[in-house]
């Protein structure tokens, strides 16, 4: 049984006891409570996670309002308490974009909206559980070596040095928890490379997400699958094994050629039953598209895209692409985020639609 602490400045208001109503199970107890004036009141606290409100700006103590946002909170417990994990709660208007939550502070370990939580309580509360759980298994292995993080993920030798290439939080033989549980979530599971995606492991075999997620494909990939910590906060297989696996069967049939290509076909002669329908390319329409377009998260031709640099993942990881339908169309196309040859294609481009 998990303990969840849940600041809010509305106690007595029906949304926040609704969302306690939610989140309440028969393995987590959550606890509304009043943010505190004093910080140092939170050393005390006895909770497995703590979820805040990020607007506490209309709480009272004793007469005298509250001066601080949820995410001064989360630093000051964070401080005091570094391996509980901290929950910021909002509604969607408060916090608009995912840029606007990278500024919140790096001390929130999880963002949820309060209408997603009211939409889909089972799965706001399953993405707490595993936070907790995860936040707990590091906690066991805090202060031993490297590897202990490493045999948690479940890498191999071969995926730990690509692991040691996506810039891990550690410094010497120094790791600490609630940077090691930001780096798993937010840079190996966030950027295709080291780990895949539906969307990316589906793009890369050059089938559809649909034809991926059947089960016949499913359980060829099953040993590829990404059963490591935080797993369950998505699904995700690892890179390596996942190709691996495709270029296998291509040998075992004596079929050549790259991997995005010619999987469907090496499948389909184990499989005769299934048909495996192949990713369509947003720009041209037509098959195989092995890369994601970064903006409209869709299929996309290498030749039909364009390098992108929208963030800062590390080299390891597959490099960004945006399609020239983005280019052409896309009022989320930022030009000052491609390199300097494609730039002059970008023009090339945007000349033509001004053409026509």
């Amino acid at each position: 049984m998990y303990t969840l602490i849940y600041y809010d400045d509305e106690v007595r208001e029906r949304q926040p006891q609704r969302i306690v109503e939610l989140l309440q199970s028969d393995n987590l107890i959550c606890e509304l409570k009043l943010p505190p004036k004093n910080f140092d009141e939170v050393i005390n606290q006895k909770a497995d996670a703590i979820q805040i409100d990020y607007d506490l700006m209309g709480a009272q103590d004793h007469g005298e309002n509250i001066t601080y946002h949820g995410n001064t909170l989360a630093t000051e417990i964070r401080n005091k308490n570094p391996n509980i994990p901290l929950i910021l709660i909002t509604r969607q208007a408060v916090i608009p974009d995912s840029m606007s939550i990278k500024m919140i502070g790096s001390d929130v370990d999880l963002v949820l909206f309060k209408d997603d939580v009211s939409k889909s309580p089972d799965n706001a509360r399953q993405k707490i559980i595993t936070l907790i759980d995860g936040f707990k298994a590091l906690s066991k292995v805090s202060g031993r070596p490297w590897q202990a993080v490493i045999n948690l993920i479940g890498a191999s030798d071969k995926e730990a040095r690509s692991l040691r290439e996506a810039f891990p939080p550690i410094e010497g033989k120094t790791w600490y928890v609630p940077q090691v549980a930001h780096w798993i979530q937010n840079v190996i599971m966030k950027y295709p490379g080291v780990l895949y995606d539906v969307l990316h492991a589906s793009a890369r075999l050059g089938i559809t997400s649909e034809s991926f997620l059947t089960d016949d494909v499913q359980q060829f990939f099953s040993t590829a699958k990404y059963t490591g910590i935080f797993h369950e906060m998505g699904r995700y297989w690892w890179a390596d094994r996942l190709v691996g696996l495709a270029k296998d069967l291509l040998l075992k049939e004596e079929i050549q050629g790259v991997v995005s290509e010619h999987f469907a076909e090496a499948f389909v002669r184990i499989h005769s039953t299934l048909e495996l329908q192949p990713t369509v390319c947003i720009y041209d329409g037509t098959p195989v598209a092995d890369r994601i377009c970064y903006i409209y998260k869709a299929p996309v031709k290498l030749s039909n895209s364009i390098r992108y640099y929208p963030d800062s993942r590390p080299p390891i990881m597959d490099e960004a692409r945006v399609s020239i339908k983005a280019v052409k169309e896309s009022n989320d196309f930022d030009e000052t985020l491609v390199d300097a040859d494609s730039f002059d294609l970008v023009s090339e481009l945007w000349d033509e639609e001004d053409a026509r």
